[in-house]
Order: structure tokens, then C-alpha cells, then sequence
């Protein structure tokens, strides 16, 4: 039998597997990167950072951005192919973080798991005893910052793994007129309104002429607005119809389901939950349609 053969040698060690073989190594070629795009990651929770971005007269201000680890993995061979969400809420939230989270943390949640990078900014809120026509007086504070929040982030690319030119400006409530005003100086892929105040007219203009596309979700409160209006008042609904007369290209839905005490957008915890997905659902469904 073979195992005779065994007879009087001694059992190989471990050690003798372990010996390099002799005789010529077979050639070797450098490992290089091959995309993942379409390979799904598995899941992962948000991860949650802040990040001060500039201290206007002593004020700190932050931003957090909301991403996946295994999404960051991924996007390491191709960082150029990954989208920003900015995000911006409303006035009565004042612009902090703490506030916009929970809303923004659920926009962030749909947009990563699409690969997606999402980031909410603090501001500034608009100045008092000013007259409602004099939009810089009101809002020049808090465009300052959004456009200080936009020279940050055009500097993070590369280290946050996601494309400087492929930034998306969106805007809930009073945060949809400070965003407009940002794509009206700076370039942005896209814009993104979240039963947004409708700008003046020079902005209203502009977003209809320029090529950028505009996603806008807007209920029912929104609907009574005309178009063109420069005072406190928020009209989603006419600023979609207005944009579509003038032969831009709009994705906009219309909810029907009402938010609570009187609001245009639904707050996390007081709305039924009902409400907040549908919001949620919504908006980030027209926001992927902007980036194909």
C-alpha cells in the first residue's frame, strides 16, 4: 500500500510547508483598482460628524455631514462620481443644527443609501427691523454664510471623497430662498426646493433661463401664492407653474396630506409619521431624479 511507502521517513513539519520553493516565479502584474459602481455595499449606520466652518464676529458656525462607512469605502475608486446634498431649513428653526437634524437625518438616511453624501449647514438667522422689500438687509448675514459653507466644502472633495462639481442645493421653507441665491452665485448641479420661499423676480428669472434642473415638493398651503411676490410669503406650487410657463424642466410633487398647527413642512416628532415619510419620500425622490 502507499502509505508503506511512509515507513522509516520522518513526518514532514509545518515548517517544511512553509519553505519557498525553488525555480522561476511566475510573473507578476501590479493590482490596480476596478470600479465597484453597482455593487451594492452592505448596510451601515449613519455616521454623524460636525465641523466648524467659519466664526463670523466671534459666532461659531457648523455643519454636519451625514454618511455611510461602507458607501465611503465604495466610492474611494471613483470619489468623482459622488454627489452633495447641501442642506438648508427654515427661519423658524433658525438655522441650528440641533433643530434641523432630526428632518435632515432622515433626508440623509435615503440619500446614502443611494451612495450619496448629505450635508446640513448653520446660519445666521435674518436681521430685524429691516424693511420686508430689502432682501439683502434681511437675509445678508445668512447668504454669507451659505456661500462660506460652499468654499468649505469646495475644499473637502477630495478628503470627504465625493465630486466638487457635483453639488446639490437644497432648501427647506426659508432655507429654499437662501439656496436659490447660492445657485444664483455659485454653480451647482442642481437645486433642490422643499416648499421653498419663492425668490424675487430677478432670482425667479435666473432659475428659469440658467441650465439647471429644479426639484420642488410642495402641499397644500403652498398652492395660494402667486408667483412674483417679494414678501414673507411661500408658494411652491405657483413657483413650479411659473418655471414650467417659462419651459423649465421641473419634477415637482404636490402633497396633499396637511402638516400640523399650519406648517409647510412636517416636523419630526409633532407630524404623524405618516406625514413625514411622505414629505421625505417625496423630496428625495425628485432629488435623485435631478442627477439621473
Amino acid at each position: 500500500m502507499h502509505f508503506l511507502s511512509l515507513q522509516n521517513r520522518p513526518l514532514p513539519t509545518r515548517a517544511h510547508f512553509l519553505k519557498p520553493r525553488r525555480g522561476p516565479l511566475l510573473p507578476t502584474r501590479p493590482l490596480q483598482a476596478r470600479p465597484v459602481v453597482g455593487i451594492e455595499a452592505p448596510a451601515s449606520r449613519l455616521q454623524v460628524a460636525r465641523f466648524e466652518f467659519a466664526r463670523p464676529g466671534g459666532i461659531p458656525l457648523q455643519l454636519t455631514r451625514y454618511d455611510r462607512p461602507s458607501r465611503l469605502l465604495l466610492a474611494r475608486t471613483q470619489p468623482r462620481a459622488r454627489t452633495l446634498f447641501l442642506l438648508a431649513t427654515g427661519a423658524d428653526e433658525q438655522g441650528k443644527l440641533d433643530d434641523q437634524d432630526p428632518l435632515c437625518r432622515l433626508l440623509a438616511e435615503a440619500l446614502t443609501q443611494e451612495g450619496c453624501l448629505a450635508v446640513a449647514t448653520d446660519y445666521r438667522k435674518f436681521q430685524r427691523g429691516v424693511a420686508p422689500n430689502d432682501w439683502d438687509g434681511l437675509f445678508g448675514n445668512a447668504y454669507s454664510d451659505m456661500n462660506a459653507a460652499f468654499n468649505f466644502l469646495s475644499r473637502k472633495g477630495m478628503e470627504w471623497q465625493f465630486d466638487p462639481d457635483r453639488v446639490v442645493a437644497v432648501g427647506l421653507s426659508y432655507g429654499g430662498l437662501l439656496q436659490a441665491n447660492l445657485a444664483h452665485n455659485r454653480t451647482v448641479l442642481a437645486l433642490g426646493l422643499g416648499s421653498g420661499f419663492i425668490p424675487p423676480e430677478d432670482l425667479t428669472g435666473f432659475l428659469a433661463t440658467k441650465s439647471l434642473p429644479v426639484a420642488i415638493v410642495h402641499n397644500q398651503i403652498d398652492q395660494s401664492v402667486p408667483a412674483g411676490r417679494t414678501d414673507w410669503s411661500i408658494g411652491g406650487k405657483a413657483l413650479a407653474e411659473e418655471l414650467k410657463r417659462r419651459g423649465k424642466t421641473v419634477y415637482d410633487t404636490y402633497l396633499t396630506t396637511p402638516c400640523s398647527d399650519g406648517n409647510h413642512v412636517p416636523v419630526v416628532g409633532r407630524d404623524p409619521e405618516a406625514t413625514v415619510t411622505e414629505y421625505v419620500q417625496a423630496l428625495v425622490g425628485n432629488l435623485l431624479r435631478l442627477v439621473g
